[in-house]
């Protein structure tokens, strides 16, 4: 089961850390994007030893070309409108959820979402 609102504040660990501008590890966003397996100039994607050395050095990794841009468009329009008919039940905690809120889909909740991660 997801955490409930009640559950959160007694089991959550994750805090606010404010962060200084010493601790940025990049401005250049490219820094952060893996190749892509489809890129012809450096021959083939990243490995994972590559992927997991972004991750830890930026703290965020792009994955480029993971679905078709066919498929992240009608996937974000079926985000789109699930989050206009979203219960708080089905909500997951968010920090911050003035402003913003999600949900976990499910594989078969929606085609999209089945063909996403095929």
């Amino acid at each position: 089961a997801f955490m409930s609102y009640d559950r959160v504040y007694t089991e959550f660990t994750y805090y606010e850390r404010l962060c200084g501008e010493e601790e940025i590890s990049s401005s250049n966003p490219n820094d952060i994007v893996l190749k892509s397996a489809n890129d012809t100039s450096s021959g083939s994607g990243s490995t994972s030893d590559e992927a997991l050395e972004i991750l830890l050095t930026h703290g965020a990794a792009v994955f480029p070309d993971l679905i078709q841009p066919s498929t992240a468009s009608k996937l974000r329009d079926y985000v789109l409108e699930k989050n206009t008919r979203l219960k708080p039940t089905e909500s997951v905690f968010v920090m911050a959820p003035e402003n913003r809120w999600s949900f976990n889909p499910g594989a078969t909740d929606h085609p999209m979402v089945t063909q996403a991660l095929a």
